[in-house]
């Protein structure tokens, strides 16, 4: 039996507030992406949807109050805003609409996409034509949604930063291992040896020194950094988009993928590694991918550059 060499914890955050801290602290959010805005017209009048991260109720209020100083002349800046890890404080303004039909849709978009700290602000300058109450709803939630689906959203994942520090003989094993794995590698530091600092989702860390002291047969020593939240694309479905290295390694655990940006008639992709006989038998062959389709067939599946590329692998449930 294989003798395990002791590893080293190292434990930067042990002092009991901090702890108290993390323990608190969510596993993942989702927020926008970034600041923006887009513009629609519907029915001649112009929606202009302007959103913001923010962190605080003053901050909200204070954005919403500068949109209005520079949309003054238009005929209503309808409001919404989500405040805190649990949504703890929301708001909004119909701003002389009818009442419940700007304000509260806006509202609602921002709680179904389960967001967190974000405020938009929707500004109407009529067109001439009334919308009626249920085309109110519409438009302004269409307004919102169009906005988020423009500026994109964010999945912010808590993840343990590691510092590990082996032999420079063992580090081409250590960065393949890394580089088709779900983990991070931020940072590579070249001393009298090798220092990887990598980020790993928290709920995973054990996982992860089990894996990585099992690879390198224990010739490592691991010290924990800052919990941190580290932000990743997210698409509506509640996976977040990754390149194709970050997908690859579901895949060879058994999972189905497929791209966001194909046109729908590809349902996924996956890997096999036997085929089939006339007997009945399987025989274990070298991997390949198939894909299938919503005909009900597959095929063989070659990434193409384009494939190989791009950040917009998904996996999905099938």
């Amino acid at each position: 039996m294989r003798e395990k060499v002791a590893i080293q914890l190292i434990l930067f955050y042990t002092d009991f507030i901090t702890r108290e801290k993390d323990a608190h602290m969510l596993e993942s959010y989702i927020t926008v992406k970034q600041d923006g805005f887009s513009e629609i017209e519907i029915k001649k009048s112009r929606f202009i949807c302007s959103v913001k991260r923010v962190t605080s109720e003053e901050e909200a209020k204070a954005f919403i109050a500068a949109i209005k100083k520079e949309h003054w002349k238009a005929n209503h800046n309808c409001s919404a805003f989500v405040i805190g890890e649990k949504n703890d404080i929301q708001r909004s303004s119909d701003d002389g609409e009818p009442s419940g039909t700007a304000g509260v849709p806006m509202l609602e978009v921002l709680k179904k996409k389960e967001l967190i700290n974000v405020v938009a602000v929707v500004t109407r300058y009529f067109g001439g034509i009334k919308l009626g109450t249920g085309g109110l709803i519409r438009a302004y939630s269409h307004a919102l949604s169009h906005t988020l689906d423009e500026i994109g959203l964010v999945i912010g994942k808590l993840q343990q930063e590691l510092l590990i520090t082996i032999a420079y003989p063992l580090l081409g094993k250590a960065q393949a291992f890394l580089e088709h794995s779900p983990y991070t590698l931020k940072e590579t530091i070249y001393t009298e040896s090798i220092q990887l600092i990598c980020l790993v989702d928290e709920q995973a860390t054990e996982t992860f020194i089990a894996e990585m002291t099992d690879l390198l047969n224990g010739q490592l020593t691991i010290e924990k950094g800052a919990t941190s939240y580290h932000e990743l694309p997210f698409n509506e479905k509640g996976a977040h988009q990754m390149t194709f290295e970050e997908v690859l390694p579901q895949i060879k655990a058994g999972k189905k993928a497929v791209r966001k940006g194909w046109s729908g008639f590809e349902l996924f992709i996956e890997l096999r590694d036997e085929i089939g006989t006339s007997e009945g038998e399987f025989l274990q062959v070298t991997p390949y991918f198939l894909i299938k389709t919503s005909d009900e067939g597959y095929s063989m599946f070659s990434p193409t550059p384009c494939d190989v590329l791009a950040e917009d692998w998904v996996i999905v449930e099938a």
